[in-house]
């Protein structure tokens, strides 16, 4: 089954207890659907840190030195500024 990282561990704790707390139920009830989609085996939630979260870092700014070590990660490298190409 496909696997839904997070880095909010208080968040996949809701999607695991599958019941409402007095902190959990002014939540949206569309949110509950994850605890559903765990129940029916649709998908598992995982906790992932941080800095595994690589879209995360691609929307918020970064250094260039974890920009060069993500590059480096996908077998990417710079060429005279113009540009990201593969090696």
């Amino acid at each position: 089954q496909p696997v839904i990282y997070g880095d909010n561990k208080p968040s996949l704790k809701v999607i695991e207890q599958h019941s409402s707390t007095k902190r959990t139920r002014h939540l949206h009830p569309k949110f509950f659907e994850l605890q559903d989609w765990r129940e029916q085996a649709l998908f598992d939630f995982m906790y992932t840190s941080t800095l595994d979260q690589i879209a995360d870092h691609l929307t918020k700014p970064t250094t260039k030195a974890f920009m060069t070590a993500l590059l480096t990660r996908f077998s990417l490298r710079r060429i005279d500024g113009a540009g990201v190409v593969g090696m």
